[in-house]
């Protein structure tokens, strides 16, 4: 559907992969911004708690996937997020050169970072695709 109706998205195949639930992984949960149209995720309980109690028009989709615990596991890759302060889109970035790239005002005006995000790892053949 993006690549039908949002010619401006260039399909740049998958950035990272899942893993599956585990002892080793905690739980992303999900919202859709029924003004901005978007997706917003967060690995954080409380980040949730407060967009549940403070942003009424994120609805809340429930656990989406689940991420590791540990940051340094073989194969593991940490999200960098950002925030469009003009759009109210948020961005996760599994690429150093992106993540540099957005820091320095190359996907335009308004990006902020918003620190790490969550912990996955780098695709696979067999990977659950986020």
């Amino acid at each position: 559907q993006i690549q039908s109706s949002m010619p401006t998205f260039n399909y740049e195949g998958a950035a990272w992969s899942t893993p599956d639930k585990g002892p080793d992984t905690h739980n992303v949960f999900r919202f859709f911004d029924t003004k901005g149209g978007t997706h917003f995720l967060t690995d954080s309980v409380a980040e949730r708690d407060v967009i549940l109690a403070t942003i009424p028009n994120y609805t809340y989709e429930g656990v989406a996937f689940a991420a590791y615990n540990d940051v340094a596991g073989p194969g593991h890759l940490t999200l960098d997020r950002f925030y469009n302060t003009q759009t109210g889109q948020h961005h996760f970035s599994a690429s150093s050169e992106e993540t540099a790239s957005i820091n320095q005002g190359a996907a335009g005006p308004g990006w902020i970072s918003e620190g790490k995000a969550f912990t996955v790892h780098m695709p696979t053949d067999v990977g659950l695709y986020a």
